[in-house]
């Protein structure tokens, strides 16, 4: 029992380390594609906060067991260097208790990692989806800076004097709004048709968000202001004068960002996985995620064992190349089958095929390899 809870406390501290230093890379690269969004003023700074806090559990699910890998390969070899290893083999841990008390350990990481790809994870993709479809009219509104101009997709150009903090009320606006329009024009005797653009400005007192219960929607409302449109250089410009000038934001519902199946709930997906081949890539890419983990655990027992004058780390660089290979394969295979390119039933699944073979080929002695070899070796046996 002692021995089990040592070698317990040495997988998971070094899992909860390699774990929180793989999230922080993973997470690192993310909050720069995200706050490439923010500074376009796509995302608040709340949004962009809540979205990293989702991500941290959406990363955990991916990297749980890359981390156990690793976390087998580091603990054990240091056992192995430290010769604690020798000795627990002499006090009767034997390779198979060995194994039998990690997949006892690994069992809750497959079960960890079996609820979040399975259920936790598509949920929260959901909540980052409706983040990221959040009304840009809401969005604008919010990442507004009084006394500074706001440039909107080269597009438009927003200007406020002053922001109510207790109102968010927003106070001497001024809109400019670059559009086009088709001319056309007789030259030659033929009729061209040209894109000329027009400028459409408005200023207003006063603009604040309201919602209607009555029209069933959100506006945002500019009071007692003008606004022009017209082509420049032209002298038809159109002046309106108004009290009160509303546009309406369109719904959260109706402002949805593309399809993806890993947001689906597992029945949803699995209704759609048999008629369907993306669905089908996403189903099976939920299940290799934790049927990854005994066979990583079965791969990493052998990689483990080191002389002692060879180092820890003798056998880890080749076995995280082995694991980058095994991963990459995953994401190329999952691009094949959403193509159509493989059928299903071989899907991720020769995969981890290949890597449990290459697992349990390492369990198999030199000798009895020789063996093996003897016997296939049926052309030099004798009638």
């Amino acid at each position: 029992m002692i021995i089990k809870k040592y070698l317990a406390k040495e997988i998971y501290a070094h899992l909860c380390v390699i774990s929180g230093i793989l999230v922080a890379i993973f997470l690192s690269n993310q909050i720069v594609l995200y706050l490439g969004r923010a500074t376009a003023g796509k995302l608040t700074g709340g949004m962009l906060f809540k979205i990293m806090a989702l991500e941290i559990p959406i990363l955990l699910g991916f990297l749980l067991p890359i981390g156990l890998y690793i976390a087998i390969l580091l603990a054990y070899g240091r056992l192995y260097v430290d010769s604690e290893m020798t000795v627990l083999q002499a006090c009767g841990v034997s390779q198979k208790k060995l194994l039998t008390h990690t997949l006892t350990f690994a069992s809750g990481v497959f079960l960890l990692v079996l609820v979040m790809n399975f259920y936790i994870t598509p949920w929260l993709i959901r909540d980052k989806n409706k983040i990221l479809a959040t009304n840009p009219a809401t969005i604008i509104i919010n990442t507004l800076v009084p006394g500074r101009f706001k440039t909107l997709n080269d597009q438009n150009v927003v200007y406020v004097e002053n922001v109510d903090n207790a109102t968010q009320a927003a106070e001497n606006i001024f809109i400019a709004k670059r559009e086009t329009k088709t001319v056309h024009q007789k030259i030659n005797g033929l009729d061209v048709a040209t894109k000329v653009p027009v400028w459409r400005v408005l200023s207003a007192d006063k603009a604040y968000q309201m919602q209607s219960k009555t029209l069933d929607g959100s506006f945002v409302v500019a009071e007692k202001g003008i606004e022009y449109s017209g082509v420049p250089g032209e002298r038809n410009f159109r002046v309106v004068h108004f009290q009160q000038y509303g546009a309406r934001i369109p719904d959260a519902g109706v402002i949805q960002t593309k399809m993806s199946y890993d947001s689906l709930a597992l029945g949803d997906l699995w209704a759609q996985a048999f008629s369907n081949k993306k669905a089908m890539a996403e189903l099976q890419w939920r299940i290799s995620m934790p049927l990854s983990v005994p066979i990583l655990v079965l791969l990493a027992l052998p990689l483990s064992r080191v002389n002692p004058r060879q180092g820890r780390y003798r056998k880890l660089v080749p076995a995280v190349l082995l694991y980058t290979v095994y991963a990459n394969m995953q994401f190329v295979a999952r691009g094949w089958l959403e193509d159509g390119a493989i059928p299903s039933y071989i899907g991720l699944w020769f995969l981890h095929m290949v890597l449990l073979l290459i697992a349990l080929s390492l369990y198999m002695g030199k000798h009895r390899w020789q063996k093996m070899w003897k016997r296939l070796q049926f052309w030099n046996k004798t009638a």
